[in-house]
């Protein structure tokens, strides 16, 4: 027996670190060389450095194979106490105490083959260490168990089997004294299994599981990649002789890079993950991972300055992750699944919501290499209960989207990048149900799909897109005209007119009443300003299409009327006046102001509207192709619209009973798309629509037949309040068009049949309306061609090109008209009556003419009487005028007469010369009966009209006849229709 009893032993190291040993006890007994395999038995009672030890066991220190089996109970064990003896520690603070109790048993060989067995729990206590400005670290208390076995059966080798658990209570820490970090954990590794190869070959397996509770983190993320990617060619390294560095784990790209995250609040009621199958390992250079794995996330929220989320819970597991590194490629396999249940998520721009989201990674391979990257995925997902909110932001309302179900499935995506280039392809199936969305709560616009399903849906690079089929059952769309504009000038520039305000002040009541044609002019209060140059603005609006007028930089009716034009095609306010807004939305439509002085200004005006340019960015890019084998709207499919843009609004509903197309491929410009539409407008009128076009996206060749049944033209009187200043008060119309298209060029015809129109003189002093009708007024139109029936029947070729197609319908209603007036009046006539009518004026038929000094009709004005009359009788809507004109003849006769009378008529007679050269003086006499005879003309044609024509009274006036000395046409009486 050996005994040492109240002894001290002080150690000191070449650092000058001190191990002091106040030993109470120590006892050792049955140690004997001659029996080499009986163990001896020891007892140890100490405080080394303040740590108390009481160890106690038994070893074999003279057999061949030395075993020793030790119960060690460790206590009072801190941080300061081990500082004695291995130096400073440059804790600012180093509190808490530790215990253990631990038993070994191990055994060493000869040959140097040795095992060990740990088995026991470590305790610790109050533990608070920090090192200021770097980390800190705390825990109230923790409880490891471990159940180890460790060997090595030649040098250099090693193994590792066992468990460990460790309870660490509360826990908290920081890093840089700006993230900090919070937690209730529990950590655990079962089944571990490490070996460690002479050659460096490392494998590590087990069954790890995290259990953390009540986490929460604070503040930002920064975390250098580097530092991962050394860590990982340290891995690599490990197995081979080689010197490695970071471009040989693959991601030699992501080197001088780094993770950084703004600072955030995380919170998580529970995270638990756990895996059946862990496997680590280091082999001839290559590091590699293999695991199962399954994670559990409870109550998780997420704050930053600009947003947060919340999740409810998620449950997910990884069947299989394989990743391994080496020879300077990285190579990731995996699938697995996931299920949330209650997220949010809320952000600067808006929030989103869903109820239920499931996600299934059927097959994932990622593989990279310097400058390239390789990815195969196939997927599904489903989810219910969503729900999104965008903000309003420039002229774009407020959107909210809610889905009642959606179900994915992504059969196969790749992404390649090589040499520089990037290719992407993809293919799936998508359908989603009770789809809602609304613009304003729905006042700007709305949309509403009970079903959607798109099937064998394509992607890929260069950008294409494409379906099988996409099908929409129970669409309900409506829209509003200002909403439209804003969506299509997207609000990038706050000058935009027209989406400057927010919708709900567009959509009010009256906000934009239309200024009626023939409005007084701007008074000086009202003047445009000074820097608006007026001649420009008329020669652009020329160049676009619309008739301004003279080029002259006046403000007249005409300009008047073509910026209103210009102001309801573009979705302005529409006001007729000149503004900075109005200048900026002329000039982004326009070409180069050079081109509009050389070809407006010079007199040039161009016979068709320019095509309007594209937004493109810098270099050439390829245009997106894409194809869709067949798009089906169910016989529930509704749209609406209503233009908030004018006053009174338009409304216009359309359902449709059929909708389909069929072939629709940007692809192959040969190819023909059949299209076949039916719909109701306004419940009265219908709508139908077929045929096919070919040379997708801007068709080149086409076929189409379309007709419009019952249009109730009041639905669009505020159109015709903007463009020609009158109110439609009733009439219908019926339109049908037959059209074909080749190499981009049209040919066709548009009949339209109109019944019954009412119209109303915005402003009682035009009572015939704006010249909108290739320059006839349209009142005076309008009555001329509706027949007995009240219908009026046109045909308007339609040419041009089908990106720029020209339906003018100025000479088509001026060809009419002239059909007309041909079917009663000789050729000279009419076009006499043409011109007028083509100029703006009033259409005036003078060819009553009389004898000077006389109101007696002869037989050829009798004739020209009748063909009036049957004109009145065939169009009972025409109203005419009839006024007396004496001339400088009936002038000259009244001077021939006095001189007959005075007998001083010999050689001083008046010769028809000389009084179409110069006028005679009239005295106030002759003036009275000049006067006198024209209306006696007037009346006499008015009389014969009546009496012989049957016209009713009611519809001829007499205007104001007149005596023009000036004059030197016939004396007439005049007709104005």
């Amino acid at each position: 027996m050996f005994e040492v009893r109240d002894s001290r032993l002080v150690f000191e190291n070449s650092n000058g670190g001190e191990l002091e040993a106040e030993i109470e006890g120590l006892t050792m007994t049955d140690f004997r060389g001659w029996e080499p395999e009986n163990p001896g038995k020891f007892d140890l009672k100490a405080l080394v450095n303040g740590i108390r030890l009481n160890w106690s066991g038994e070893a074999t220190p003279f057999a061949d194979r030395v075993s020793v089996s030790i119960d060690a109970l460790t206590e009072q064990a801190d941080v300061p106490k081990l500082a004695r003896f291995f130096g400073p520690t440059g804790l600012k603070r180093h509190g808490g105490t530790y215990s253990a109790r631990l038993s070994y048993q191990g055994a060493l060989a000869d040959s140097g083959e040795w095992e060990l067995q740990v088995q026991g729990t470590v305790e610790i206590d109050g533990v608070d260490y920090a090192r200021e400005g770097v980390f800190s670290f705390a825990t109230e208390a923790a409880r490891i168990e471990l159940d180890l076995d460790l060997a090595s059966t030649q040098p250099g080798d090693l193994a590792i089997r066992g468990s460990v658990n460790a309870d660490l209570g509360a826990t908290s820490g920081s890093m840089a004294d700006r993230t900090e970090l919070a937690t209730i954990a529990r950590l655990a590794a079962r089944d571990i299994d490490l070996t460690r190869a002479r050659d460096g070959a490392l494998r590590i397996a087990g069954r790890p599981e995290i259990d953390l509770e009540a986490l929460s983190f604070s503040g930002p993320i920064d975390l250098s990649l580097d530092l991962l990617l050394e860590l990982l060619v340290e891995l690599q390294s490990l197995s081979t002789t080689q010197a490695l560095s970071i471009a040989d784990t693959g991601l030699g790209d992501l080197g001088g890079k780094a993770i950084r995250l703004p600072a955030s609040d995380l919170s998580v009621g529970r995270i638990r993950l756990d895996s059946d199958a862990f496997v680590l390992q280091s082999q001839d250079g290559k590091a590699g991972l293999e695991a199962t794995l399954r994670l559990e996330l409870d109550a998780i929220e997420v704050a930053t300055e600009r947003g947060g989320a919340r999740v409810e819970q998620w449950r997910g597991g990884v069947e299989r992750f394989s990743v391994t590194t080496g020879n300077r490629v990285l190579h990731l396999v995996t699938n697995g699944d996931g299920a949330l249940e209650s997220g949010s998520l809320k952000g600067p721009d808006g929030a989103m919501s869903v109820r239920t989201l499931g996600v299934q990674v059927n097959g994932l391979e990622l593989e990279i290499s310097p400058g390239g990257l390789s990815l195969q995925l196939a997927a599904s997902g489903e989810g219910s209960g969503y729900r999104a909110i965008a903000d309003a932001a420039k002229a774009r309302p407020e959107l909210a989207i809610e889905l009642g179900s959606v179900r994915t499935a992504l059969t196969q995506a790749s992404v390649t990048i090589a040499d520089g280039a990037l290719s992407w392809q993809a293919a799936g199936d998508a359908a989603a149900a009770a789809i809602i969305g609304q613009f304003s709560g729905g006042e700007a616009g709305s949309l509403e799909v009970a079903r959607a399903e798109i099937d064998a849906a394509q992607a890929r690079s260069p950008l294409q897109l494409g379906a099988e089929t996409l099908t929409l059952g129970g669409l309900d769309l409506f829209v509003t005209r200002s909403l439209l504009m804003a969506l299509m000038q997207g609000g990038s520039e706050a000058g935009d007119a027209g989406v400057t305000a927010p919708v709900a002040d567009l959509a009010a009541p009256g906000a934009i009443p239309v200024e009626p044609k023939g409005a007084r002019p701007p008074a000086s209060g009202d003047s445009p300003e000074p820097t608006l140059d007026v001649r420009r603005i008329q020669g652009i609006l020329a160049e676009l299409g619309y008739d301004p007028g003279p080029i002259d930089g006046l403000m007249g009716r005409r300009t008047a009327a073509a910026v209103r034009q210009f102001q309801t095609a573009e979705g302005l306010s529409v006001d007729g006046r000149l503004s900075a807004d109005l200048v900026s939305a002329l000039e982004r439509r326009a070409t180069p102001l050079a081109q509009v002085e050389s070809g407006v200004e010079s007199g040039a005006k161009p016979d068709r509207r320019p095509e309007p340019s594209l937004q493109t960015t810098a270099g050439p890019q390829a245009p997106a192709q894409w194809h869709l084998g067949r798009l089906s709207l169910t016989s529930d499919a509704a749209i609406r619209f209503r233009d908030d843009l004018v006053s009174p609004n338009v409304v216009i509903d359309t359902r449709f009973s059929r909708f389909e197309a069929q072939g629709l491929d940007s692809r192959a410009p040969g190819q023909r798309a059949l299209l076949d539409v039916a719909a109701e407008i306004n419940e009265r009128s219908q709508l139908a629509l077929s045929g096919w076009i070919a040379g997708l996206p801007l068709p080149t060749d086409l076929d189409l037949k379309a007709e419009a049944a019952n249009l109730q033209l009041t639905t669009y009187s505020p159109y015709a309040t903007a463009v020609a200043g009158v109110h439609l008060n009733g009439g219908q119309l019926d339109a049908a068009t037959e059209i074909k298209a080749a190499a981009g060029n049209l040919q066709g015809e548009l009949r339209l049949d109109i019944d019954q129109i009412a119209l109303q003189p915005a402003d009682q002093s035009d009572a015939q309306g704006a010249g909108a009708t290739g320059g006839v007024p349209l009142q005076t139109a309008v009555d001329l061609l509706a027949d007995t029936d009240g219908r009026i029947a046109l045909t308007l070729p339609v040419t041009g090109t089908v990106a720029s197609p020209d339906i003018d319908i100025g000479p088509a209603v001026n060809k009419a008209i002239g059909g007309v007036l041909q079917a009663v009046f000789p050729p000279s006539l009419v076009a006499s009556i043409m011109i007028d009518l083509t100029e703006g004026g009033a259409p005036t038929l003078d060819a009553i003419a009389f004898a000077p000094g006389s109101a007696l009709m002869t037989a050829a004005d009798r004739r020209v009487a009748d063909d009036i009359a049957r004109l009145a009788k065939q169009h009972p809507r025409l109203s005419l005028k009839v006024c007396g004109r004496a001339t400088a003849k009936d002038v000259a006769a009244i001077a021939a007469q006095h001189q007959a009378l005075s007998g001083k008529a010999v050689g001083r007679q008046t010769s028809p010369a000389q009084a179409d050269s110069a006028p005679i003086p009239i005295a106030a006499a002759d003036q009275r009966a000049l006067q006198a005879l024209a209306v006696a003309r007037a009346r006499s044609l008015t009389r014969y009209l009546i009496e012989r024509g049957g016209i009713d009274a009611d519809r001829i006036s007499e205007c104001r006849s007149t005596v023009d000395p000036n004059d030197q046409g016939n004396p007439r009486a005049e007709v104005l229709f």
